[in-house]
């Protein structure tokens, strides 16, 4: 394992190679052919939240993820959602209702 260091966090945490490996397994967004998502077709609702002050992951990212989720995995139900002053976290209250709200949203379906 390797200790990463974040700006919203004190100490270092651990990012172990399980973590990792783990992630790879499920990832849907990189360009690669995983053999278990290669034709997967995605039947769910998906809300992409996205603070506009996120300065580590670009707004541009999720739009291409919703872009990527509609094409090749045919989900129809794909919506991104900024939210006004949200940083990467989405930890300030307003940011939690706005959570919830997209879960009830998914969940009500």
């Amino acid at each position: 394992f390797v200790m990463v260091s974040s700006p919203y966090l004190e100490d270092p945490f651990p990012l172990t190679r399980h973590l990792y490996e783990s992630g790879e397994t499920y990832l849907l967004s990189q360009d690669r052919n995983y053999e278990h998502t290669s034709n997967k077709k995605l039947k769910c609702a998906i809300r992409l939240l996205h603070g506009v002050n996120d300065e580590i992951v670009p707004l541009s990212k999720v739009i291409d993820d919703a872009f990527l989720l509609r094409t090749k995995y045919e989900c129809k139900d794909v919506r991104v959602r900024k939210i006004l002053h949200g940083d990467h976290r989405l930890s300030r209250n307003e940011d939690v209702t706005v959570l919830l709200q997209a879960l009830d949203d998914v969940l009500s379906m």
